[in-house]
């Protein structure tokens, strides 16, 4: 037994000496494998092929010494002959294997950018990362859509090695980005790009189909699973994901009839009930906190400052907002008072906070928007009444978007404005059907935006790229 356990343990330091001598053989065949590709690239280098191609013959030499046989074999057949010509894909053409398509990749297109989609005439960048930090490595950008249409591209270097392909596409459909650097494909190249129409992309059927009863929709907002909720004025709360379909419903407490609603952050909801008061719930909707129970009487659109804690509560009834501390639910004052005039409201409908922490209000029986400053002490109406783009009859909902721009439901349409006031485009059409739109929200922040409506009048839910 101990001849035996000698032999053994023999044995195991001679497979362990091998198995070293291995690895390092293969780094040697590793590292050369990375040279051959790099000077690939450059075939006039025939005499460091040459070279190379000796040195890897004599490591595959020592790696199968030991059985003569399987070394023919694989001489024969693994072993590359290296054939150099100045012109490789007439080489390539010549031998009948083919075009040989070459990467730079020296450059990357960023993973996220590689395959984008964008709405008719939308400006999109394409990220580009570069090894070189070399402002004059100018990279070269062709777009084209598959009927032959070519749209211009703008490529500006940003420093520290990172590239933007700026461009747009007047035509629905798929485009294709080519990039190349020294007429060489960029690694990523070429990037896939799908062009939908701006406007109504879908109408999500009548709500009656999906509730019992004559419950209209009143508000929309966006989940974190890629999924949106629906308010009905009722305890019952529907789901869709963003193509449309139905998902669930979910179910209030008895008694509540939630009217508009907002996420936080953190998932919990806060909405309005109509029983005159503001509720928080989370993400299972059980109650958490619940506002102006004795104040609010009727209580419609509502936001929430998480920085400072504050939720706003447009109130119709009482022709003002009310401020509430989020965390101990006391009233912090309110906003406004029953008037005409600057910084006095009618029949508000919606609150909005801005990230400039400005506060926006429907001040929907006046027929116009109206900013107040932080303190709620300034005010100025940044939209007007009136019927034509850019001004607004009976607003109902405001929302922000990620870019601080506003997007205005009110009576039959809605509208994009920037952040002061200043309007950019109808976002729907004259014969998409809106009827009361109550509630709106983005529920998708990535390109292409797409904006849910709660289109009341007609009792369902209008999608819009935007």
């Amino acid at each position: 037994m101990s001849d035996l356990d000698e032999l053994e343990k023999k044995r195991k330091e001679a497979i362990t000496k091998e198995l070293e001598d291995l690895d390092l053989k293969k780094s040697q065949i590793d590292s050369l494998t990375e040279s051959i590709k790099s000077i690939m690239k450059k075939p006039e280098e025939k005499e460091k092929l040459h070279e190379l191609e000796e040195t890897i013959t004599d490591v595959n030499c020592k790696v199968l010494e030991a059985n003569t046989d399987t070394f023919s074999l694989y001489k024969k057949h693994v072993i590359p002959t290296f054939i150099t010509s100045a012109d490789l894909n007439k080489l390539m053409d010549t031998e009948g294997i083919g075009n040989i398509v070459t990467v730079d990749e020296r450059f990357n297109v960023t993973q996220t950018d590689r395959s984008i989609t964008v709405t008719k005439g939308e400006s999109f960048a394409v990220k580009v990362s570069s090894l070189i930090k070399d402002k004059e490595c100018k990279l070269v950008a062709t777009l084209t859509s598959s009927s032959g249409e070519e749209s211009t591209t703008d490529v500006k270097y940003y420093g520290n090695g990172e590239y933007r392909i700026r461009s747009s596409c007047n035509f629905e459909g798929d485009w294709k980005m080519k990039i190349t650097a020294a007429d060489e494909h960029v690694r990523g190249s070429t990037v896939n790009v799908k062009v939908e129409k701006l406007g109504l992309v879908r109408t999500i059927g009548k709500i009656s189909d999906y509730i019992k009863g004559s419950h209209l929709v009143s508000d929309v907002i966006s989940e974190t699973n890629e999924c949106m909720l629906v308010s009905t004025i009722s305890k019952e709360i529907l789901r869709f994901n963003q193509s449309g379909s139905f998902v669930d419903k979910l179910l209030m407490p008895q008694g509540t009839n939630v009217h508009r609603m907002h996420r936080m952050s953190d998932g919990n909801i806060v909405y309005s009930d109509i029983n005159n008061c503001a509720v928080m719930c989370d993400e299972k909707l059980n109650t958490i906190r619940t506002f102006g129970e004795n104040t609010l009487q009727n209580p419609c659109g509502l936001d929430v400052d998480e920085v400072k804690r504050v939720l706003y509560v447009a109130d119709e009834k009482n022709h003002c907002v009310f401020k509430f501390n989020i965390d101990n639910m006391t009233m912090l004052g309110k906003i406004g008072s029953e008037g005409t005039n600057a910084g006095q409201l009618k029949y508000p409908y919606d609150v909005a906070i801005t990230k400039e922490e400005n506060i926006v209000v429907a001040d929907a029986g006046n027929n116009r928007i109206q900013l107040f400053t932080v303190n709620g002490k300034k005010a100025k109406v940044i939209i007007g009444h009136g019927d034509e783009n850019g001004k607004v009859v009976h607003p109902y909902c405001i929302t922000v978007d990620a870019d601080d721009n506003f997007i205005i439901s009110s009576k039959h349409k809605v509208q994009l404005f920037d952040k002061n006031g200043v309007f950019m485009r109808r976002i729907d059409h004259k014969h998409d059907g809106l009827q009361l739109p109550l509630g709106s929200a983005v529920i998708s922040f990535h390109r292409p935006r797409r904006l849910a409506v709660a289109n009341h009048g007609a009792n369902n839910i209008k999608l819009f790229n935007y």
